[in-house]
């Protein structure tokens, strides 16, 4: 029974083999792909296409009709593929020029579309590429709110610890952000963006320590005078000094499309921070008050001690910090692949970054899309990797939405070719994120993200068994960010 199951699942083999092992010829292709075409049998002219580029057979309207086929399908990432194959065949046809632009246009990848119209005849590029503004290519505007609860969650915890001695603490309260950018097409292949920041961020820096006096509790008298004893309470005091931190930055980056598709995109940011470094210096001070009284000569004995005293120092600071980046990005099928390696400088800190993502767009178009993403990121003290994922769909015509997740900590890293740059010292522990895009037409683009970052801070406490060592401890709060957006394209 089981060797007349094998015999025959062996001759059903052969029979398959056999037939997938036939020999196409070109009449046939071009005939029974020319009446699928005709009968719109899209799917099967695809899969009959595809086996006949497997076995060899490949000219200009087999491109054509499989690039068809895939258009009407809504595959406009293989679309374009195999109009620019037909476009090797015959460059001098106008349909293959004009459907592989508007493919890459359906795709929504303008830099190549545009590339390509470098690439056209004269005559067919003056036709189809209309574009109203040659170098104003698009302005962007988006600001909105950084809001946390920091401030109401850690200002009332006690940093002192058990040894009440000394603690410091800063605390980053809530923000505005705006940003405006413009992007200019130098060339088709060539296009160049610039742009501004500003972020603008309460801060508290606060400080507990205690002090002590003498404070007399009782006097006993002698027939000669009296004299003095001396308590010496611990006060616990509280010093709060609150300020902004105010950032500026200028950021550029230029695209260059190849002809194979391959981009290369240098980056540049300079930053500018504005802010306050608050000190405390501990000192002494001695004192001194009445130990005995004598009567006769009326004669003063006193005593002599020295108690702390913490002296606080404000200094406006400015720094000038920077960042160069260069990404890479060559698309291929239905992705897209990149790397990108950049380096900074803050405060006189170094950090290296290194990042490798993948967009993939499973559909062949913009219905639905993702981005899974892999950082890198080293500084002197500290080696991360940071896996960052994003999902896209498309809800209707005039709605699409996206959804993230960052897990690692984005504390001085950077993102977007090195626009966005998370230039705190408080730790980011992972992040959830929201967008929803509005197309209001061909134009104009509405969207509005959401954030919540898990954040993660520190305070000093100093020990009572040596003062002049601090035990360091955490604390955490969560951060909302909402921002909106409008983006016009020329």
């Amino acid at each position: 029974m089981v060797a007349g199951r094998l015999i025959i699942l062996f001759l059903l083999f052969q029979i398959n083999l056999t037939a997938f092992s036939q020999k196409m010829n070109f009449r046939e292709v071009d005939s029974t792909t020319f009446a699928m075409y005709n009968e719109n049998d899209w799917k099967g002219l695809i899969h009959y296409g595809k086996q006949s580029l497997w076995q060899g057979i490949d000219y200009y309207y087999l491109r054509m009709r499989l690039g068809l086929a895939f258009m009407e399908t809504q595959n406009y990432f293989l679309a374009s593929k195999q109009f620019e194959k037909a476009v090797g065949y015959n460059s001098a046809s106008n349909d293959a020029w004009e459907l592989w632009y508007r493919s890459l246009e359906l795709s929504g990848r303008h830099d190549l579309k545009d590339a390509l119209e470098k690439k056209m005849p004269e005559p067919r590029r003056d036709k189809i590429a209309k574009a109203k503004n040659t170098f104003l290519e698009m302005v962007y505007m988006e600001g909105g709110v950084l809001a946390n609860n920091n401030f109401d969650k850690n200002s009332s915890v006690n940093i002192m610890g058990k040894d009440k001695l000394y603690g410091e603490q800063l605390l980053y309260g809530n923000g505005i952000y705006g940003h405006a950018g413009i992007r200019l097409r130098v060339s088709g292949n060539l296009k160049l963006y610039l742009g501004y920041n500003f972020l603008d961020t309460e801060v508290k820096k606060k400080f507990q320590y205690t002090t002590f006096s003498a404070v007399p509790n009782s006097a006993v008298v002698e027939s000669w005078g009296y004299s003095k004893w001396y308590d010496f309470p611990v006060e616990s005091n509280e010093r709060i000094f609150q300020y902004k931190v105010k950032q500026n930055e200028v950021y550029s980056n230029l695209t260059y499309t190849f002809r194979n598709g391959l981009q290369i995109v240098p980056a540049f940011h300079w930053s500018q921070l504005n802010f306050k470094v608050v000190q405390a210096r501990y000192e002494t001070e001695t004192a001194s008050d009445t130990a005995i009284f004598i009567n006769e000569g009326q004669l003063t004995g006193w005593f002599s001690y020295n108690r702390p005293l913490y002296i606080f120092t404000e200094e406006n600071v400015n720094t000038n910090d920077y960042l160069f980046s260069l990404s890479l990005n060559q698309p291929f099928s239905v992705f897209e692949a990149g790397i990108s390696a950049a380096w900074s400088k803050y405060d006189q800190m170094e950090f290296y970054q290194f990042d490798g993502r993948l967009y993939y767009y499973p559909f062949g178009n913009l219905d639905f899309y993702g981005l899974s993403e892999l950082r890198y990121f080293k500084a002197n003290w500290d080696d991360r990797l940071i896996y960052n994922q994003m999902l896209g769909l498309k809800i209707a015509s005039w709605l699409w939405t996206e959804a993230g997740y960052t897990h690692g900590d984005l504390s001085f890293t950077s993102e977007n070719y090195g626009l966005t740059i998370f230039s705190t010292t408080d730790e980011i522990k992972y992040r959830i994120s929201g967008r929803l895009i509005f197309p209001v037409n061909k134009h104009i683009t509405l969207n509005l993200r959401y954030q919540l970052l898990e954040r993660k801070g520190l305070y000093s406490e100093a020990r009572a068994t040596d003062p002049r060592t601090y035990v360091i401890k955490e604390f955490d709060y969560q951060q909302q960010n909402i921002i909106g957006g409008i983006q016009w394209s020329f």
